[in-house]
Protein backbone atom coordinates (compact mmCIF):
# COMPACT_ATOMS: atom_id res chain seq x y z
CA UNK A 1 0.00 0.00 0.00
CA UNK A 2 1.56 3.31 -0.96
CA UNK A 3 1.16 6.38 0.93
CA UNK A 4 -0.35 9.42 0.51
CA UNK A 5 3.12 11.37 -1.06
CA UNK A 6 3.28 8.58 -2.84
CA UNK A 7 0.17 8.40 -4.44
CA UNK A 8 0.69 12.43 -5.13
CA UNK A 9 4.00 12.30 -6.56
CA UNK A 10 2.51 9.69 -8.72
CA UNK A 11 -0.63 11.73 -9.84
CA UNK A 12 1.83 14.57 -10.73
CA UNK A 13 4.49 12.29 -12.39
CA UNK A 14 1.36 11.27 -14.98
CA UNK A 15 0.11 15.24 -15.35
CA UNK A 16 3.89 15.13 -16.56
CA UNK A 17 3.76 12.91 -18.80
CA UNK A 18 0.23 13.60 -20.69
CA UNK A 19 1.09 17.61 -20.92
CA UNK A 20 4.36 16.08 -22.54
CA UNK A 21 2.44 13.86 -25.05
CA UNK A 22 0.54 16.60 -26.04
CA UNK A 23 2.98 19.05 -26.50
CA UNK A 24 4.93 16.82 -28.36
CA UNK A 25 2.05 15.35 -30.49
CA UNK A 26 0.78 19.04 -31.15
CA UNK A 27 3.91 20.67 -31.51
CA UNK A 28 2.42 23.28 -29.04
CA UNK A 29 5.02 23.85 -26.30
CA UNK A 30 8.54 25.03 -26.73
CA UNK A 31 10.26 26.70 -30.22
CA UNK A 32 8.82 25.28 -33.85
CA UNK A 33 11.80 23.93 -35.42
CA UNK A 34 12.77 23.01 -39.11
CA UNK A 35 16.08 20.70 -39.46
CA UNK A 36 16.76 21.36 -42.61
CA UNK A 37 16.83 25.21 -41.87
CA UNK A 38 18.09 25.13 -38.95
CA UNK A 39 15.22 27.75 -38.00
CA UNK A 40 14.00 27.92 -33.85
CA UNK A 41 11.87 30.50 -32.58
CA UNK A 42 9.40 30.56 -29.44
CA UNK A 43 6.91 30.30 -31.94
CA UNK A 44 5.41 30.83 -35.59
CA UNK A 45 6.20 29.14 -39.02
CA UNK A 46 10.13 28.17 -39.51
CA UNK A 47 10.62 30.51 -43.08
CA UNK A 48 11.44 28.29 -46.26
CA UNK A 49 11.21 30.02 -49.80
CA UNK A 50 7.81 28.21 -51.35
CA UNK A 51 6.55 27.80 -47.90
CA UNK A 52 2.35 27.15 -48.53
CA UNK A 53 -1.13 27.90 -46.80
CA UNK A 54 -4.25 26.48 -47.79
CA UNK A 55 -7.55 27.48 -46.67
CA UNK A 56 -10.86 25.86 -47.59
CA UNK A 57 -10.77 27.53 -50.88
CA UNK A 58 -7.46 29.28 -52.01
CA UNK A 59 -3.68 28.48 -51.63
CA UNK A 60 -1.11 30.65 -51.07
CA UNK A 61 2.65 30.54 -51.61
CA UNK A 62 5.09 32.65 -50.10
CA UNK A 63 7.50 32.29 -53.04
CA UNK A 64 10.34 34.46 -51.57
CA UNK A 65 10.44 36.84 -48.81
CA UNK A 66 13.31 39.54 -48.85
CA UNK A 67 14.44 39.09 -46.29
CA UNK A 68 14.35 35.91 -45.73
CA UNK A 69 13.52 34.90 -43.26
CA UNK A 70 11.20 38.03 -42.27
CA UNK A 71 12.95 40.80 -40.31
CA UNK A 72 12.52 43.33 -37.97
CA UNK A 73 11.71 47.01 -39.52
CA UNK A 74 9.55 48.60 -42.77
CA UNK A 75 11.91 47.24 -45.50
CA UNK A 76 10.33 43.44 -45.67
CA UNK A 77 8.78 42.95 -49.33
CA UNK A 78 6.90 39.19 -50.30
CA UNK A 79 6.11 37.30 -53.44
CA UNK A 80 3.03 35.56 -53.30
CA UNK A 81 1.50 32.82 -55.29
CA UNK A 82 -2.46 32.46 -55.16
CA UNK A 83 -4.18 29.55 -56.80
CA UNK A 84 -7.11 27.35 -56.06
CA UNK A 85 -6.76 24.01 -54.43
CA UNK A 86 -6.09 22.91 -57.79
CA UNK A 87 -3.16 25.14 -58.35
CA UNK A 88 -4.24 27.36 -60.70
CA UNK A 89 -4.37 30.98 -60.54
CA UNK A 90 -7.55 33.12 -59.64
CA UNK A 91 -7.90 36.19 -61.97
CA UNK A 92 -9.76 39.27 -60.91
CA UNK A 93 -9.26 38.75 -56.99
CA UNK A 94 -9.09 41.56 -54.48
CA UNK A 95 -5.66 40.91 -52.02
CA UNK A 96 -5.59 42.68 -48.79
CA UNK A 97 -2.26 41.90 -46.49
CA UNK A 98 -2.87 42.43 -43.00
CA UNK A 99 0.15 41.95 -40.40
CA UNK A 100 -1.00 42.00 -36.66
CA UNK A 101 0.87 41.18 -33.14
CA UNK A 102 -2.00 38.95 -32.11
CA UNK A 103 -0.46 39.03 -28.46
CA UNK A 104 -0.58 43.00 -28.12
CA UNK A 105 -3.90 43.83 -29.69
CA UNK A 106 -2.18 46.01 -32.73
CA UNK A 107 -1.29 46.11 -36.04
CA UNK A 108 0.73 47.98 -38.09
CA UNK A 109 0.37 51.37 -40.54
CA UNK A 110 0.08 51.81 -43.78
CA UNK A 111 -1.05 48.48 -44.68
CA UNK A 112 0.76 46.92 -47.17
CA UNK A 113 0.21 46.81 -50.81
CA UNK A 114 -0.61 43.58 -53.15
CA UNK A 115 0.58 44.67 -56.76
CA UNK A 116 -0.24 41.65 -59.66
CA UNK A 117 3.21 41.11 -60.96
CA UNK A 118 2.80 41.84 -65.02
CA UNK A 119 2.58 38.86 -67.60
CA UNK A 120 2.55 36.16 -64.10
CA UNK A 121 -0.50 35.30 -63.69
CA UNK A 122 -1.31 34.32 -59.55
CA UNK A 123 1.68 36.46 -58.42
CA UNK A 124 1.45 39.61 -56.45
CA UNK A 125 4.37 41.93 -55.01
CA UNK A 126 3.65 42.63 -51.42
CA UNK A 127 5.55 46.26 -49.67
CA UNK A 128 6.41 47.31 -47.35
CA UNK A 129 5.52 45.19 -44.77
CA UNK A 130 6.47 47.04 -41.59
CA UNK A 131 7.49 44.38 -39.09
CA UNK A 132 8.60 47.56 -36.47
CA UNK A 133 8.45 45.51 -33.36
CA UNK A 134 10.22 42.21 -32.01
CA UNK A 135 7.90 39.07 -31.33
CA UNK A 136 5.01 36.98 -33.06
CA UNK A 137 3.48 38.36 -36.06
CA UNK A 138 0.86 36.97 -37.74
CA UNK A 139 0.54 38.40 -41.56
CA UNK A 140 -3.69 37.40 -42.85
CA UNK A 141 -3.77 37.28 -46.31
CA UNK A 142 -7.35 38.49 -47.30
CA UNK A 143 -8.40 36.99 -50.76
CA UNK A 144 -11.80 38.39 -51.91
CA UNK A 145 -13.09 37.61 -55.50
CA UNK A 146 -13.23 37.28 -58.51
CA UNK A 147 -15.81 39.82 -60.12
CA UNK A 148 -18.33 42.73 -58.30
CA UNK A 149 -20.02 40.02 -56.87
CA UNK A 150 -17.28 38.01 -55.12
CA UNK A 151 -17.45 33.84 -55.02
CA UNK A 152 -15.65 33.74 -52.06
CA UNK A 153 -13.77 35.62 -49.47
CA UNK A 154 -11.19 33.80 -47.71
CA UNK A 155 -7.89 34.23 -45.78
CA UNK A 156 -4.86 32.10 -44.86
CA UNK A 157 -2.19 33.26 -41.84
CA UNK A 158 1.53 32.88 -41.58
CA UNK A 159 3.32 33.80 -38.44
CA UNK A 160 6.89 34.66 -37.90
CA UNK A 161 9.04 35.38 -34.54
CA UNK A 162 10.20 38.65 -35.36
CA UNK A 163 13.83 39.04 -33.26
CA UNK A 164 14.97 42.37 -31.90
Amino acid sequence: MSSPDEHAQGIIMIRALVIFAMCTLLGACGSTMDDEQGCQAPAGDCYVDGMEKSSSQIRVRLIEASPGPPERGDFNHWLLEITDLEGQPIDGIYIRVDPTMPSHGHGTMPLPTATPVEEIPGQYAVQPLNLFMPGLWQIRVHVTGPGDEPEFQDFVDFEFWIES
